[in-house]
């Protein structure tokens, strides 16, 4: 065993100062940058507080486990980050119209990088959000993700749903509603969701019988599902957000773990949940990222909302995603420039002037507890005017893939040996 003291004086600091240098750089989730005041032992401590083999909320199949196990591995022994991209809402992934607006297909977002060998890891889309969809719509929807599925990618699918009070009609197809119909109004009564007998409930269930029928197509199909209910808890951005609680997360966590057990019997078990709170949340009414959290037994993965153009998030908002979070894997399900009317350093994605490389930056870096991200979609604002926030829609989409092998796409899932064929 070396004894460094044996060394002359004059030696021994630059021999220690070379030990302390190769033994941060061997920290496995990015310590060496973010915390290089750290002692051994609080490096040691953070790398084992995110589980690298965590069981799945449901009964599961032996694949959403493996798709859970994946996940962890990332998360908790930092072998790199997948690539993803929200294709918007509904059956707007099947869209293949040719049109001067925006356009959030599967063709337009991942095919043109899908020919280079280069498939987003990832894709995702919202059952809601701008419309109620027929169940019609989101078989054809989930007809291309299984697509995408059957290529070795993932499938994230999230829920963003109307206001039972704003929008108090289930008629898919008839009754569309629009995002407006997401906002919070004076009448929203958060109990009575939970409450037998009151119109809102009574709404509700039909409208979780809707989800639910379409994530069985799914299950049918053999397609594991990271579910992403009621994204921007902690913030007033929507109907069940902080403007309905009062103050208190308590209702809020009553109607979420209401929803898994629901989930429970059905019997879906091809479903990981996925907890999306908004980081680095601003606002009076915003809360920090713990805020409507409902405990390990009904989560599955943290994968907050990051929309900034550093991509970065605090050292605290850092610390509190591998410490508050019971050792959860960690994602992004959003994570990209700020919209273009949210306080933003240059509003990059406006002009689609981005640089996709610093998500390599920011992840391989700085972030290397993050398994992956979703990068957001692209927005039309009015007729003139686009805001362009995809990966293929902003600068050095090739280059982000081209020097950094530790990026994953669907190619690399399969080359990697990170998961089984489908």
């Amino acid at each position: 065993m070396l004894k460094i003291q044996q060394y002359p004086s004059f030696l021994a600091l630059p021999f220690m100062f070379v030990l302390m240098i190769l033994g941060l750089s061997s920290c496995k989730n990015g310590f060496n940058k973010l915390y290089e005041q750290s002692s051994d032992e609080d490096d040691q401590e953070r790398q084992e507080s995110i589980a690298c083999r965590p069981s799945p909320v449901l009964d599961s199949t032996d694949k959403t486990e493996e798709v859970l196990t994946m996940i962890a591995k990332l998360s908790c022994e930092d072998k790199g980050v997948i690539s993803g991209q929200s294709l918007g809402y509904g059956n707007e992934i099947v869209n293949d119209a040719v049109s001067d607006s925006i356009i959030n297909s599967y063709k337009n977002l991942i095919e043109p990088l899908a020919d280079q060998r280069y498939t987003l890891g990832i894709v995702s889309i919202d059952y809601e959000y701008n419309g109620i969809y027929t169940s019609d719509e989101l078989i054809d929807a989930n007809d291309k993700l299984k697509e995408h599925w059957d290529v070795n990618g993932l499938v994230l699918v999230s829920w963003s749903p109307h206001s039972p009070w704003l929008n108090p009609f289930f008629l898919p197809g008839i009754v569309r509603g629009s995002d407006v119909d997401l906002e919070y109004s004076n009448d929203v009564d958060l109990t009575e969701i939970l409450d037998i007998g009151t119109d809102p409930y009574d709404l509700w269930i039909q409208k979780l019988d809707h989800i639910i029928e379409a994530l069985k197509n799914l299950q049918a199909q053999g397609v594991v599902v990271l579910f992403r209910p009621f994204p921007e808890m902690n913030t007033n951005n929507f109907w069940w957000g902080t403007d309905a609680t009062a103050d208190s997360d308590e209702v809020f966590i009553d109607i979420w773990q209401d929803m898994v057990e629901a989930f429970r019997d059905e019997g879906l078990d091809n479903i990981l949940w996925v907890f999306a709170p908004t980081a680095s949340a601003t606002g009076s009414s915003s809360k920090d990222i713990t805020w409507g959290y409902p405990g390990k037994d009904y989560v599955d993965i943290i994968a907050p909302v990051l929309r900034k153009d550093s991509l970065s998030l605090t050292t605290s908002e850092y610390n509190s995603l591998r410490d508050d979070f019971d050792g959860l894997p960690l994602g992004f399900s959003e994570l990209g420039p700020a919209f273009e009317d949210e306080d933003t350093e240059n509003n990059d994605a406006t002009s689609g002037e981005f640089d996709n490389r610093k998500y390599a930056d920011q992840l391989l870096d700085s972030n290397q507890a993050i398994a992956f991200w979703i990068s957001g979609h692209d927005r039309q604002i009015d007729a003139d005017t686009k805001s362009f926030h995809s990966i293929e829609n902003n600068e050095n989409k090739r280059e982000l893939f081209d020097f950094n092998s530790d990026i994953f796409t669907a190619e690399r899932i399969v080359d990697n040996e990170l998961l089984s064929a489908p």
